[in-house]
């Protein structure tokens, strides 16, 4: 070994020792040597002598045994002399020189033995100190690596990352001359096994950083590791060589040996993974192909850079992908620089992209390419993947995993899902156009797992007939353009812990339900998560349909946020027929734009909503309703819970309903209402007649209208057994009675009570008694 070696030339050197002759210890393979009283011949001489006792001395171990090496036939010794004082009187200065005039005899094959030249020292030390600080930074480990990734170019994820080489400021050499300098003076070697050590160390030191993606290393032909070097690398590291890809320069021919020594790396049963370097720059394409059996090709940047604007390039780019997959080999798009670039290799089928556009290399190994590269990848491959053919059908297995954007890339445009349980997963980021439905008479599972769903002429997900649907949400969701159809006869749970956005954007849109002018089966909100709805159109719904034909809809658990904008426009509930709507729980908040707008209830039909949860409910419109009907009967009951409820419209009611007759019961809820407009009625009916009843619980309104109704109308009813009430008028300064100008008194001393006012249209009257209930009042109309 080198250890024996030199330990064998260390002691066939200390033989000359003497009073004259002092030796010391520079490094592993250098000795400093000091000649005392001896002229330049005699000094020559003895390095002469010392030169041919190395050159036959014979390797041996500690024991003494010979060491039958074939290096022990190759050893050599060379020496730089400067002279004292005719080149220095200075220990430093003889030093300095004498290590000048031993790097000339390492570039002199004639001369093992030079004498320092001051003349060639102002000649070549510029050369020469390129070489101290190649020999610094080799010998000090003084490299360092910079990990640029590698992307895959269908999902835009990181797959490995390459592994560049990179020296401190202080060095003073860059990477590029660091290798001229080892080229220059036949140190290749050492750049080989200086880099490939220092990579893989760094790679186990930083093991978890990687995540598990492989790492790319360039090696140099002609250079790579001997066996001994081979055997010291796979015993520090034989566990993780698998995690590596050695590239080959295309250029420059590997021997035999030296691809039989790197296919060995790898552990017993392990493939040692190749890549050719630089392809398409070389002369022997298809022949290191065949010979060097790669997994993958690194197309040269010189034939992508540009490749956009050159058709000669685009065909050489196109036939080496193909001749790749149909040798089960994967192409790499090295120096991708452009969005141009990147868009035609993807269009040409390359698998991986490699280059400053995607990512810039990083001592500390990134995590995931920039969100806009990563857009443009996937936008670009559902664009190919788009066809004017006739849609192609997936049929899912039960129990099978499906990642969507695989199917949109293979022009799958419609899921159909059988009973059992499935997941459909997505890229992250990628907007998927696809229609999936369930089949009729099944009852499944489907969990969404942060996927992104585009719908085309359908609505994105849909429910077969008489289908019973369990929704889980997994990560955040996004259905866009339309939503979820619940048939009459079908049933949905949404439950799960993560969220879904629904933007449904068209005429006559429904975000969940029938749609508006077919009626919906039932719906259960269950979540831990959040779900959002966003309705727009000439007529928008966020959950519900035309009617009810099911258990109606249920929020027991979640935060739910809905918005819509139209001319009609309902957050919860029925267009034109029955809704019942409970709110178990959960919160909801409702922002609703349009000429009529109902927060939860109907447009027109029956309501029978009931209400423990905790609601916002936000309107403005021409005609608005918060909880009711706006044309038709209804019944609402807040046994608990909060409800906030502000609209600003022309004519509308807070709680109860436009044009009908109901009733609203608030009998524990802590209720808040603010109107704003011309005629707005806080608790009751605007046009008909609904009657109020609060029977526990606490109530504040507060009306900033031209005609206002705090509670009740000339047709209703107001009924108060309990609760804290307080109603302001305009300037919010005292409690008002129905027609917002004079004090309402709810717990007056004594037994019984009573206040008459008078408006334009009538004589109110206001009794109250104390009864074993408690204070019992009712407002009642009077001729």
């Amino acid at each position: 070994s080198s250890n024996y070696c030199m330990a064998s030339v260390a002691e066939v050197l200390g033989r000359f020792a003497g009073e004259q002759i002092l030796f010391g210890v520079k490094g592993f393979q250098d000795f400093y040597v000091c000649f005392l009283d001896m002229d330049e011949q005699s000094v020559r001489l003895q390095l002469q002598q010392m030169r041919g006792a190395v050159s036959e001395c014979i390797i041996s171990d500690n024991f003494g045994q010979a060491i039958q090496t074939e290096q022990a036939h190759s050893l050599d010794l060379h020496a730089g002399l400067a002279l004292y004082p005719e080149e220095s009187d200075t220990m430093r200065g003889l030093l300095s020189y004498a290590e000048f005039a031993l790097f000339e005899t390492q570039h002199d094959s004639r001369n093992a033995i030079k004498r320092f030249s001051l003349e060639d020292f102002e000649r070549k030390k510029d050369e020469y100190r390129d070489e101290q600080r190649f020999n610094a930074i080799i010998n000090g480990n003084l490299l360092s690596y910079h990990f640029q990734p590698i992307v895959d170019a269908r999902t835009a994820q990181i797959y490995a990352y390459e592994a560049l080489m990179r020296t401190d400021n202080l060095v003073h050499l860059s990477p590029l001359e660091i290798l001229d300098v080892a080229r220059e003076y036949n140190r290749l070697y050492d750049v080989e096994k200086a880099t490939l050590f220092g990579i893989i160390d760094t790679y186990v030191r930083r093991f978890s950083s990687f995540n598990g993606c492989k790492v790319f290393i360039n090696t140099i032909p002609g250079h790579f590791l001997t066996e001994e070097d081979c055997a010291l690398l796979k015993s520090r590291y034989e566990s993780y060589l698998d995690c590596f890809v050695f590239e080959l320069t295309e250029q420059n021919s590997t021997s035999d040996e030296e691809l039989t020594r790197l296919k060995g790396l790898c552990k017993d049963g392990g493939h040692t993974v190749i890549a050719i370097d630089d392809y398409g720059t070389g002369h022997s394409n298809m022949v290191n192909v065949l010979r060097y059996g790669p997994q993958f090709i690194k197309i040269d940047r010189a034939l992508i850079s540009g490749i956009e604007e050159d058709s000669n390039k685009q065909l050489f780019v196109r036939n080496t992908i193909e001749f790749a997959h149909q040798n089960g080999i994967r192409a790499l798009a090295e120096g991708v620089e452009t969005e141009a670039e990147l868009r035609t290799v993807i269009e040409y089928g390359v698998d991986l992209i490699q280059g400053y556009y995607t990512a810039r290399p990083a001592e500390k190994p990134i995590q995931a390419i920039s969100e806009t590269i990563r857009a443009q990848i996937l936008e670009e491959n559902l664009r190919l993947a788009r066809f004017d053919g006739a849609a192609k059908t997936y049929s899912v297995r039960n129990g099978e995993s499906i990642d969507l954007f695989e199917l949109a890339v293979h022009q799958y445009s419609r899921l159909e899902i059988p009973e059992g349980v499935v997941t459909l997963n997505s890229q992250e980021g990628a907007q998927v156009g696809m229609t999936i439905r369930v089949l009729d008479d099944t009852e499944t599972t489907l969990i969404l797992n942060g996927v992104s769903l585009q719908a085309g002429k359908e609505p994105v997900l849909q429910l077969g007939s008489n289908s019973r649907v369990n929704l889980i949400l997994q990560g955040d969701n996004l259905i866009q353009r339309d939503g979820i159809r619940v048939p009459g006869n079908a049933s949905l749970v949404i439950s799960g812990t993560g969220s879904l956005l629904i933007d449904s954007s068209r005429n006559f849109s429904v975000g969940i339900g029938g749609s508006f002018n077919d009626p919906y089966g039932s719906i259960l909100l269950d979540l831990d998560g959040r779900l959002e709805v966003h309705a727009s159109g000439d007529k928008a719904v966020c959950i519900g349909g035309s009617r009810s034909a099911g258990e109606g809809i249920v929020l027991k658990r979640g935060d739910v946020k809905l918005e819509a904008n139209g001319i009609n426009a309902l957050g919860i509930g029925s267009a034109a027929g029955n809704a019942a709507v409970r709110l178990q729980g959960g919160r909801l908040q409702c922002h609703l734009q349009g000429n009529d707008a109902v927060g939860i209830g109907t447009l027109s039909g029956f309501a029978s909503i009931v209400s423990n949860a905790d609601t916002d409910i936000l309107l403005e419109s021409e005609r608005a309703v918060g909880m009711g009907t706006m044309n038709g009967t209804s019944e609402l009951r807040l046994p608990s819970g909060n409800a906030r409820i502000t609209i600003r419209c022309d004519v509308g009611s807070c709680i109860g309903n436009f044009n009908g007759e109901g009733t609203s019961y608030l009998s524990g809820a802590k209720v808040s209402f603010h109107g704003e407009g011309n005629r707005v009625t806080g608790l009751g009916s605007v046009e008909g007649a609904c009657d109020t009843r609060i029977e526990a619980g606490y109530v504040e309104g507060n009306l900033l209208a031209s005609s206002r109704r705090l509670l009740g109308n000339n047709h209703s009813r107001v009924i108060i057994t309990g609760g804290n009430i307080r109603l302001f008028p305009e300037d919010g300064s005292t409690p008002v009675s129905p027609d917002g100008r004079a004090l309402m008194l709810l717990n007056p001393e004594g037994d019984t009570f009573e206040k008459t006012f008078k408006d334009k249209r009538a004589t109110w009257s206001y009794k109250a008694a104390r009864s074993e209930d408690g204070f019992l009042g009712v407002w009642v109309p009077r001729s």
